[in-house]
């Protein structure tokens, strides 16, 4: 793993007859005004408000307003708010048995998107596990289980034609709504890739 101030990326450790990688890469959680309170409090908008966003070690405790001193700590409390940063998966190539999405589930917990390998259609699924590969409905349920925002699936076999792509990502929606291509793959996959 790798932690910054602004985001970390995780990389856990599948299995693809070798290892293989999948990444979950989180911004830092957002601190912003809540804005609906600082107008119940009576309170205007400026660049006071930066003082309360980003404390300093040698702040003052108060800050004045208008002509009124208030407590900065008092401010943080009742305006501050913590939401969570995005967060994007990128998984491919590896066998998603019970052991890989027990794993899986609480790693993707809270993402927004996850681009994730949709190489067969669910009745492959035994051609899938043979060759360490997803089908459409494992990833679906992958999104499901996760609570994921959305679904994008990438890194279809060829074996395939468009209409079978359609019904695919068809299967997919079935159990994940929210689950899509990239943008432009509405063409037929090319010969032999």
């Amino acid at each position: 793993a790798i932690a910054h101030a602004a985001f970390s990326v995780r990389a856990l450790a599948m299995h693809h007859e070798t290892t293989s990688l999948a990444y979950v890469i989180r911004e830092a959680p957002r601190v912003n005004i809540d804005e609906a309170r600082l107008a119940a409090l009576g309170l205007p908008p400026g660049p006071w408000l930066r003082r309360v966003r980003k404390p300093t070690p040698d702040e003052e405790p108060a800050i004045e307003i208008d002509g009124v001193r208030h407590d900065l700590a008092a401010l943080r409390a009742d305006l501050l708010v913590e939401r969570p940063g995005a967060c994007v998966a990128y998984l491919t190539d590896f066998l998603l048995d019970d052991a890989a999405m027990e794993r899986l589930v609480p790693a993707l917990r809270g993402c927004d998107t996850l681009v994730c390998e949709c190489q067969y259609a669910e009745a492959d699924a035994a051609l899938a596990a043979r060759n360490y590969h997803m089908t459409s409905t494992q990833v679906a349920n992958l999104a499901r289980r996760a609570g994921v925002g959305r679904l994008i699936l990438f890194h279809l076999s060829a074996r395939y034609r468009l209409p079978e792509w359609r019904a695919m990502l068809a299967s997919a929606r079935a159990i994940f709504p929210h689950a899509s291509f990239p943008a432009g793959w509405d063409a037929e996959p090319a010969a032999g890739s």
